[in-house]
């Protein structure tokens, strides 16, 4: 459930079809409401995969399938400052998680702009964290990573 209303725009995270065939889509509306809605399927690309280097170069990344996302991983120290920083944003409201060791979330941030932050963590455990890019609805383009140690 997106929680999609009148007149707007719902997109489902990519689902992994284990088989080939036939699959069923259903659009259930609520409350005896009637209307019109157009369903478009997309075959997802695979992620991106990449490394970040800390206090390195940034990593540009480009996404140019629909649901697709950018995964880089980077290793810390127990302790350690981090910040994640994005910049050349043309893919418009973009989602940037950072992942701990264990795939549990750290922080997150949504925004627009062409360039952002995520608030600068402190880390708790060793280990390969992990920025998960993931650009809002069905939008696409490009953004440079780069993870810093204050």
């Amino acid at each position: 459930d997106e929680g999609a209303t009148c007149g707007s725009l719902a997109f489902h995270q990519p689902v992994y079809l284990p088989t080939t065939g036939t699959y069923t889509v259903i659009v259930d509306a609520r409350y005896n409401y009637t209307a019109t809605v157009s369903v478009t399927a997309y075959l997802v690309a695979d992620d991106i995969v990449g490394t970040l280097t800390m206090n390195g170069s940034t990593v540009p990344v480009t996404l140019t399938t629909v649901g697709q996302k950018a995964r880089l991983t980077f290793t810390a120290s127990a302790g350690q400052q981090v910040t994640v920083r994005l910049t050349s944003n043309t893919m418009g409201q973009t989602t940037v998680r950072l992942l701990k060791p264990n795939g549990n979330l750290q922080t997150y941030w949504t925004s627009s702009s062409s360039s952002f932050n995520l608030t600068t963590q402190t880390l708790s455990t060793a280990g390969t964290y992990t920025v998960e890019v993931d650009p809002n609805d069905t939008n696409l383009g490009g953004i440079s990573v780069q993870v810093t140690s204050p």
